[in-house]
């Protein structure tokens, strides 16, 4: 989307250029990618070899799936199988580490039955590095929830990294600290000594840093956007300072801001001939939604419609369904069957 030669943002502004539009364009990558590079630099190699051979032993040969699938009834587990990794897919990981965490002692048991030996599920030093990834995974899961779905516009995306970002530097000073509160599993595990987590977290935070640098620097404009009332319009560039002078001394502004969306109130209220600046700097910001949200989306769609049981579809008909399925704008069925030229009855 972003690339500097063939990225969406690249053609978009060549096009502009060929039309005789002159204007540099803002763009920032997927934050929730952004996210998953982050999360990928966490040095638990090790850990997750181990678990992810442990869970293929059992899950890739029928007869031992079937009789640890049996096992699991037998001792009323919660949990009533193992789940697959996927690499790409950053969701499962917590999800998978979790349940093979949980069962860790019916699976040990389990494997040795097996023939398969698996001496770090007894290493005191190994079962806390795995707990504590289970941990800041789960807490990764959680960013990457609120990061999910269409419709969020960037600034509300950021805030949600932003406070993650105070939640590693939290945890940073507590795991100093040999305080572990916020790590269920690792508390729970009693490890001797948490601080030596405390240089992931680190780690983990300097990425964060790194990667979000090119967003952070519009932070200022974010505000601008989704808070105008709070900002101070000293600091504000010169030609929105007068806007947002009148905009903070009205009252009816002030109401219908905390009553509608941010969207909404640019659009009903601030009209163009008196807040011409704050417009166009909103629909600049507004813009800036998760857009790799929608290809993606896309391709959602595409596996649906391309399915078994449909007769054909040509390129057209494709092209149609893909342009429906991920619209926002909803038909007025009501309105386009009283506008159709019906059959009449002979």
């Amino acid at each position: 989307m972003t690339g500097t030669v063939n990225g969406a943002v690249s053609l978009i502004e060549k096009e502009m250029r060929n039309v005789g539009t002159e204007r540099n364009l803002v763009r920032t990558h997927y934050i929730i990618h952004l996210q998953a590079l982050c999360a990928k630099s966490l040095r638990m190699q090790e850990v997750m070899r181990v678990v992810v051979k442990t869970v293929n032993f059992v899950r890739s040969r029928g007869l031992n799936h079937r009789q640890f699938q049996q096992l699991m009834e037998e001792i009323d587990s919660q949990y009533g199988d193992l789940l697959y990794y996927c690499e790409v897919r950053w969701l499962s990981r917590g999800a998978m580490l979790e349940r093979v965490y949980q069962l860790r002692n019916e699976l040990t048991t389990f494997v040795r039955e097996k023939g398969l030996e698996v001496p770090e599920f007894s290493d005191s030093k190994w079962l806390s590095d795995f707990a504590f990834l289970v941990d800041i995974t789960n807490h990764l899961n959680s960013l990457n929830l609120k990061l999910q779905g269409k419709n969020q516009l960037v600034n509300v995306l950021y805030e949600h990294v932003c406070a993650f970002q105070v939640k590693l530097r939290l945890w940073e000073f507590q795991l100093d600290k040999q305080n572990c509160a916020h790590f269920p599993s690792l508390n729970a595990n009693q490890p001797i000594d948490v601080t030596y987590y405390s240089t992931f977290i680190s780690d983990l935070s300097a990425q964060f840093d790194i990667r979000f640098a090119d967003v952070e620097k519009y932070q200022r404009e974010f505000s601008y956007f989704a808070s105008p009332f709070g900002v101070n319009y000293i600091e504000a560039p010169e030609e929105m300072q007068l806007e947002l002078i009148e905009l903070q001394n009205s009252v009816e502004l002030k109401s219908r801001y905390r009553d509608l969306s941010l969207v909404e109130f640019y659009q009903k209220y601030l009209t163009n001939d008196k807040f011409p600046v704050m417009r166009k700097h909103a629909k600049t910001i507004a813009v800036l939604f998760s857009s790799t949200y929608v290809c993606e989306q896309l391709f959602s769609r595409m596996k649906y419609a391309k399915n078994k049981l449909r007769t054909g579809l040509k390129d057209d008909h494709l092209e149609n369904v893909m342009r429906l399925s991920t619209s926002t704008i909803s038909p007025d069925v009501i309105r386009l069957s009283k506008d159709g030229q019906h059959q009449k009855l002979h």
